[in-house]
């Protein structure tokens, strides 16, 4: 897994069966095996010397990115895997490489690039997208085309300042999209509301072998703590509670956790101030826990309460937290 931060750019020194590339810095505690990402593409490293690296070319990898047309001398952008205590500045990345684009535009840090329509479905104004490993913000989507925009740090430290009109680029959608799209497709195979209120119904829900997790943001603890309290009088045995600084670090340690537990629940108060950061926060955390829970299979409840007031997050507090225990239990037994 990576998170679209490129952290060197490297140069093609061999091309054919394998694919040598020098690069010195990114190899530090390298070793064979191990994986990296070129050009947005997981590869794995075959031979290591102090300043290159080798890694196997596979005919379907030259087929389906753009690492087949590359020659000796190109540019690429480069991006180790990532680790579990590693700082989550991007997004989740994975390398697999889903479909090539055309860049149509390349001019003061606007990037457009076309792609087949099929594509198109993945995507969303605003939402995430990776472009040759470089994880980037859609600022504009058409139906078969998208726009994205550069500082200046990025169009130095990646290959995409150089890119020219016509060039080809590896394109990544979002994972989400990917598991959303796969939802759907098999939502008949999947449990009914009305199969699942009817389990509730009947008191068959047994909770009691359950192993919870839950996941507390100490930011707003004074209500924080409230609604944990709500929650563990409505769990039918004591979880194991982890304390977290703010609602952005719950993903992370939801990610480090999740093997252990048969379900987790995600606690925090964010309330509204005078800055954007409020959005900010609740977007990410959000869409982070999704991704996580989507990524372990571990049901994740998001018990993250977004609030204008602390009045209002306190009363939330008060009744919201039985429901967050309840739905636990549910999607605990539905795991099991």
């Amino acid at each position: 897994m990576f998170t679209g931060i490129v952290r060197k750019i490297g140069t093609v020194q061999n091309m054919g069966k394998t694919l040598k590339i020098q690069a010195k810095e990114i190899l530090k505690n390298k070793r064979i095996g191990d994986s990296i990402a070129i050009d947005g593409a997981c590869m794995t490293i075959i031979s290591l010397e102090n300043d290159s690296f080798e890694v196997e070319m596979m005919d379907e990898t030259a087929k389906l990115t753009t690492l087949g047309t590359l020659k000796q001398g190109s540019k690429v952008n480069l991006e180790p895997a990532a680790k579990l205590d590693d700082s989550l500045d991007g997004h989740f990345v994975l390398g697999h490489i889903d479909t090539i684009g055309e860049v149509t535009e390349n001019k003061d840090g606007k990037i457009e690039v076309i792609f087949p329509k099929c594509f198109g479905k993945y995507m969303a104004w605003k939402g995430p997208v990776t472009l040759n490993g470089v994880n980037l913000t859609i600022t504009g989507l058409k139906e078969d085309s998208l726009e994205v925009q550069l500082i200046p740090h990025t169009l130095e430290n990646t290959n995409l300042g150089d890119l020219k009109k016509g060039d080809r680029v590896n394109i990544e959608v979002d994972i989400l999209a990917r598991y959303i799209e796969n939802m759907l497709s098999h939502k008949d195979q999947q449990a009914t509301y009305e199969f699942l209120k009817e389990r509730k119904s009947s008191g068959n829900l047994d909770g009691s072998k359950l192993k919870i997790a839950v996941i507390l943001s100490r930011f707003n603890d004074h209500i924080g703590n409230t609604l944990l309290e709500k929650v563990l009088e409505n769990l039918p045995n004591e979880p194991k509670v982890y304390r977290v600084p703010g609602a952005l670090e719950i993903p992370l340690t939801a990610l480090l956790i999740a093997k252990k537990y048969d379900v987790i629940i995600a606690l925090g108060v964010i309330i509204k101030g005078d800055t954007a950061h409020f959005d900010i926060v609740c977007n990410e955390s959000a869409r982070g826990i999704m991704k996580v829970s989507l990524k372990t299979r571990t049901p994740i409840i998001n018990g993250v309460l977004t609030c204008y007031t602390e009045e209002q997050a306190l009363k939330r507090a008060k009744i919201k937290g039985k429901e967050f225990a309840e739905s636990a239990i549910e999607m605990g037994t539905l795991k099991i």
